[in-house]
Protein backbone atom coordinates (compact mmCIF):
# COMPACT_ATOMS: atom_id res chain seq x y z
CA UNK A 1 0.00 0.00 0.00
CA UNK A 2 1.10 3.70 -0.74
CA UNK A 3 3.03 5.19 2.23
CA UNK A 4 1.50 8.15 3.66
CA UNK A 5 3.61 11.37 4.93
CA UNK A 6 3.44 11.76 8.81
CA UNK A 7 0.83 14.31 10.52
CA UNK A 8 2.03 16.99 11.77
CA UNK A 9 0.22 19.79 14.70
CA UNK A 10 -1.73 20.96 12.30
CA UNK A 11 -3.02 17.61 10.91
CA UNK A 12 -3.61 16.85 14.23
CA UNK A 13 -6.32 19.49 15.09
CA UNK A 14 -7.98 18.52 11.87
CA UNK A 15 -8.14 15.21 13.34
CA UNK A 16 -9.93 15.72 16.26
CA UNK A 17 -12.22 17.59 14.34
CA UNK A 18 -13.16 14.40 12.46
CA UNK A 19 -13.49 12.80 16.22
CA UNK A 20 -15.70 14.96 17.45
CA UNK A 21 -18.10 14.59 14.10
CA UNK A 22 -17.96 10.71 14.46
CA UNK A 23 -19.05 10.95 18.36
CA UNK A 24 -22.32 11.58 15.87
CA UNK A 25 -22.71 7.92 14.43
CA UNK A 26 -25.08 5.46 15.85
CA UNK A 27 -23.61 2.57 14.36
CA UNK A 28 -22.59 -0.59 16.86
CA UNK A 29 -19.68 -1.51 14.75
CA UNK A 30 -17.57 1.22 13.77
CA UNK A 31 -17.76 5.12 14.55
CA UNK A 32 -16.19 7.40 11.43
CA UNK A 33 -16.02 10.64 10.89
CA UNK A 34 -14.67 12.67 8.13
CA UNK A 35 -14.51 16.19 7.42
CA UNK A 36 -13.96 18.34 4.04
CA UNK A 37 -12.15 21.39 3.72
CA UNK A 38 -9.32 23.72 2.09
CA UNK A 39 -6.83 23.13 5.42
CA UNK A 40 -4.53 25.39 4.31
CA UNK A 41 -7.09 28.18 4.20
CA UNK A 42 -8.59 27.02 7.65
CA UNK A 43 -12.43 26.50 5.62
CA UNK A 44 -14.61 23.47 6.31
CA UNK A 45 -16.91 22.60 3.36
CA UNK A 46 -18.68 20.00 4.90
CA UNK A 47 -18.72 17.14 7.63
CA UNK A 48 -20.44 13.64 8.00
CA UNK A 49 -20.49 10.66 10.43
CA UNK A 50 -21.68 6.97 9.09
CA UNK A 51 -24.92 7.33 10.46
CA UNK A 52 -28.32 5.66 9.20
CA UNK A 53 -30.16 8.62 8.66
CA UNK A 54 -33.87 8.86 8.98
CA UNK A 55 -34.03 4.99 9.38
CA UNK A 56 -35.73 2.76 12.32
CA UNK A 57 -33.35 0.20 12.14
CA UNK A 58 -30.04 1.39 13.37
CA UNK A 59 -27.87 -1.89 11.89
CA UNK A 60 -29.33 -4.70 9.92
CA UNK A 61 -25.85 -6.13 9.15
CA UNK A 62 -25.84 -6.51 12.72
CA UNK A 63 -29.05 -8.04 13.45
CA UNK A 64 -27.87 -10.65 10.07
CA UNK A 65 -24.33 -11.52 11.58
CA UNK A 66 -22.53 -9.52 8.17
CA UNK A 67 -19.18 -9.72 8.28
CA UNK A 68 -16.81 -6.45 8.23
CA UNK A 69 -16.26 -5.48 5.18
CA UNK A 70 -19.06 -7.48 3.00
CA UNK A 71 -22.23 -6.94 1.26
CA UNK A 72 -22.64 -3.03 2.10
CA UNK A 73 -25.43 -2.70 0.32
CA UNK A 74 -27.24 -4.25 3.44
CA UNK A 75 -26.29 -1.45 4.98
CA UNK A 76 -28.75 1.08 6.14
CA UNK A 77 -26.16 3.32 6.71
CA UNK A 78 -24.59 6.19 4.95
CA UNK A 79 -20.26 6.09 5.15
CA UNK A 80 -18.64 9.53 6.82
CA UNK A 81 -17.02 10.37 3.51
CA UNK A 82 -20.02 9.85 1.46
CA UNK A 83 -22.08 12.25 3.81
CA UNK A 84 -19.35 14.78 4.17
CA UNK A 85 -19.20 15.03 0.54
CA UNK A 86 -22.78 15.28 -0.14
CA UNK A 87 -23.01 17.89 2.70
CA UNK A 88 -19.88 19.91 1.28
CA UNK A 89 -20.38 23.28 0.02
CA UNK A 90 -16.99 22.70 -2.33
CA UNK A 91 -14.91 19.76 -2.86
CA UNK A 92 -12.27 20.73 -5.69
CA UNK A 93 -8.57 21.04 -4.22
CA UNK A 94 -10.18 20.00 -0.91
CA UNK A 95 -8.56 17.63 1.64
CA UNK A 96 -10.60 14.83 3.44
CA UNK A 97 -9.81 14.22 7.24
CA UNK A 98 -11.11 10.45 8.14
CA UNK A 99 -11.07 9.49 12.03
CA UNK A 100 -11.73 5.81 12.78
CA UNK A 101 -13.02 3.87 16.21
CA UNK A 102 -13.40 -0.07 16.20
CA UNK A 103 -16.76 -0.05 18.79
CA UNK A 104 -16.09 -3.82 19.58
CA UNK A 105 -12.61 -3.66 19.99
CA UNK A 106 -12.37 -0.28 21.77
CA UNK A 107 -9.84 1.23 20.01
CA UNK A 108 -8.81 3.65 17.33
CA UNK A 109 -8.53 2.62 13.38
CA UNK A 110 -7.30 4.02 10.40
CA UNK A 111 -10.19 4.59 8.95
CA UNK A 112 -9.49 4.21 4.85
CA UNK A 113 -11.98 5.00 2.47
CA UNK A 114 -14.23 1.64 0.77
CA UNK A 115 -14.06 1.19 -3.08
CA UNK A 116 -17.08 3.11 -3.38
CA UNK A 117 -16.25 6.18 -1.40
CA UNK A 118 -12.94 5.96 -3.03
CA UNK A 119 -14.88 6.53 -6.45
CA UNK A 120 -16.52 9.65 -4.74
CA UNK A 121 -13.00 10.76 -3.47
CA UNK A 122 -12.01 10.68 -7.05
CA UNK A 123 -15.28 12.34 -8.03
CA UNK A 124 -15.24 15.12 -6.45
CA UNK A 125 -11.44 15.96 -7.11
CA UNK A 126 -10.12 15.63 -3.47
CA UNK A 127 -6.44 16.48 -3.37
CA UNK A 128 -5.49 14.11 0.32
CA UNK A 129 -6.89 11.94 2.17
CA UNK A 130 -5.79 12.51 5.93
CA UNK A 131 -6.12 9.24 8.60
CA UNK A 132 -4.27 8.61 11.52
CA UNK A 133 -1.85 7.00 10.27
CA UNK A 134 -0.60 9.25 7.65
CA UNK A 135 -1.39 12.27 4.75
CA UNK A 136 -2.18 10.18 1.02
CA UNK A 137 -2.01 11.87 -2.15
CA UNK A 138 -6.26 11.17 -2.84
CA UNK A 139 -5.64 10.18 -6.20
CA UNK A 140 -2.61 7.80 -5.67
CA UNK A 141 -4.76 5.93 -2.73
CA UNK A 142 -7.91 5.64 -3.83
CA UNK A 143 -6.89 3.95 -7.33
CA UNK A 144 -4.86 1.27 -5.08
CA UNK A 145 -7.84 0.87 -3.52
CA UNK A 146 -10.28 0.35 -6.43
CA UNK A 147 -8.03 -1.74 -8.41
CA UNK A 148 -7.00 -4.19 -5.41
Amino acid sequence: MTQPKPVDAQNHVWMVMARSVASNSNCHRRRYGAVVAYMDDNKICGTGANMAYNCPICCNREERQIPHGTRYEECTSVHAEQAALIHSTMTDGADIILYGYDCVAGEEIEALPCKICARMILSANIKRVITSKGIYDAAELCWEIITA
